[in-house]
């Protein structure tokens, strides 16, 4: 009785074909060969350059014992930024209940 096991076809006597397992998923050549279509496809292999918006400023009233950097922390931007649209804050220091712009 044939259990299946080896180079035994459907039919029972002719050799089944052997495949290339190494350009399947997870094998180098795959690997290879989805980067190299991914090139073809875009033609320079790079993404497009993304378009900058423009965000509209969210205004912001400081609370007591808050600072810029948990500020800019909030709103995930960077005290320098802060600053830049804040140009008061160079004369002064941060004041609860101030209104800050703030660029997102």
């Amino acid at each position: 009785m044939n259990s299946g096991v080896g180079n035994v076809g459907p039919s029972g006597g002719t050799p089944a074909k052997v495949e290339d397992v190494s350009a399947r998923a997870g094998g180098k050549n795959a690997e290879r060969n989805t980067e190299k279509s991914a090139e073809k496809d875009s033609g320079t292999g790079k993404s497009p350059p993304a378009i900058a918006e423009k965000a509209t400023p969210v205004q912001h009233r400081v609370k007591p014992g808050e600072t810029l950097y948990s500020i800019a922390r909030d709103y995930r931007t960077s005290v320098p930024a802060l600053k830049q649209s804040n140009p008061f804050l160079a004369e002064r220091g941060l004041q609860a209940g101030d209104v800050l712009s703030v660029q997102q």
